[in-house]
């Protein structure tokens, strides 16, 4: 598949990509499947939309039965609940890593870049995620500061 992860608002819609390799099955069809349809949706080509807040996979697996199969965990956030924001954070690599948090972790991270810009303060600012292959597994993401050429923030507060 061609994601692992994806993150989406609420109403927004993306496609997923399934490539079956020449040498794995003769039958190149799959089935697309989601852990809740009430959260996200699939069809039969990979069109996911996202229906709700929560976090749930995605599944292809190959109509053969020879079991290849592929997961995308999907995080989707609903914008129009009061105090959300998606922090952007350009890298020096050209690498713009997203986060859909509040504004408390968004004010944190201000609060951490212009102490660390200022000398103190720890060189990295850590972000708890998901880990991608499993929905209960935190993975902790660390952003150095050297590293960071800029950043914005889309607040969704109304």
């Amino acid at each position: 598949m061609n994601k692992t992860l994806d993150q989406l608002t609420v109403g927004q819609t993306d496609n997923l990509i399934a490539t079956v390799a020449p040498d794995d099955t003769t039958d190149k069809s799959v089935v697309w499947t989601t852990s809740d349809p009430s959260v996200v949706s699939v069809d039969e080509n990979g069109k996911i939309t996202a229906l709700r807040e929560g976090k749930e996979s995605i599944t292809v697996t190959t109509k053969d039965g020879s079991n290849l199969s592929a997961t995308c965990i999907v995080n989707i956030v609903d914008v129009s609940v009061p105090d959300r924001a998606c922090l952007n954070i350009s890298m020096t690599n050209g690498q713009v890593k997203q986060y859909y948090v509040d504004m408390k972790l968004v004010n944190d991270f201000i609060s951490w870049y212009k102490l660390r810009s200022s000398g103190s303060e720890a060189p990295f600012y850590e972000f708890d995620i998901t880990q991608t292959s499993s929905i209960d597994v935190l993975r902790h993401d660390y952003v150095v500061f050297e590293k960071i050429s800029s950043f914005t923030v889309d607040d969704y507060t109304k």
